[in-house]
């Protein structure tokens, strides 16, 4: 769900593309967003592939109550 909800920011504009930014840990090009936590889908961190594995996995969507 949060990456459907990037890709319409990015298709909208409201996200540059990743392809301008650079990794915010490293300085090299970045190439994803990383996402710290799933339930806020728009917080996300341009990332290079290594900075992301580095940075291991997000906190899980919390199930709807």
């Amino acid at each position: 769900r949060a990456t459907r909800i990037v890709g319409r920011a990015l298709r909208n504009g409201s996200l540059p593309a990743i392809r301008t930014l650079c990794c915010v840990d490293c300085g090299k090009p970045a190439q994803r967003y990383d996402h710290r936590d799933y339930d806020a889908p728009l917080t996300v961190a341009p990332v290079c592939q290594a900075c992301n594995w580095r940075r291991g996995p997000a906190a899980q969507m919390q199930a709807a109550a």
